[in-house]
């Protein structure tokens, strides 16, 4: 992921879509060149940034500014629960750069989307260290999150929970 060092420090780093890199044969370490515009944009999932109309696109834009892949993202959210929620996601096309590389400063009355980060936990049962670990990150940034996991947390608080009651049980009977 991109970080507060990456933006203090100015680094052209980039974070792209997987489906994108892979249809573009790009991989983690490639260089590409991007022209960054005047405006902000809420995301769309269908088409990323909102610009589908002339009147919304960027009146000025950078020269091309060359970034380094430095990590890939990967949508996997169903299209219809990504068409439910315009804030939900980010379209293919959607490439993360640090906030020093806005042309413009981001307002201070700009509400954070749950499409704006997101994290993938292959593994379930790792979601408490996962926590653990990013949990400093996330009240720095002074962010909530939201599992779309059908609720492991407490079904993983119960199989504990229900093993050692079963521990208990069996020395009780002996």
């Amino acid at each position: 992921m991109l970080t507060r060092e990456d933006a203090e420090s100015k680094n052209n780093v980039c974070v792209m879509n997987y489906m994108y890199m892979r249809q573009n044969n790009l991989k983690i370490g490639d260089k590409i060149y991007l022209k960054l515009g005047d405006k902000l944009f809420e995301q769309n999932p269908a088409i990323g940034a909102v610009a589908s109309v002339r009147e919304r696109y960027a009146d000025n834009f950078t020269d091309d500014v060359e970034f380094e892949i430095v990590g890939v993202y990967r949508d996997v959210d169903k299209t219809d629960r990504q068409l439910s929620n315009l804030f939900w996601t980010y379209s293919v096309n959607t490439v993360f750069v640090p906030q020093s590389f806005l042309p413009c400063a981001v307002p201070d009355d700009h509400i954070l989307r749950p499409g704006e980060f997101s994290f993938i936990i292959d593994d379930p049962r790792n979601i408490s260290a996962f926590l653990k670990e990013a949990q400093p990150v996330i009240d720095n940034l002074g962010l909530t999150l939201y599992f779309s996991d059908g609720g492991w947390g407490t079904l993983e608080s119960q199989i504990n929970e229900s093993g050692k009651l079963a521990v208990i049980r069996l020395l009780l009977l002996s």
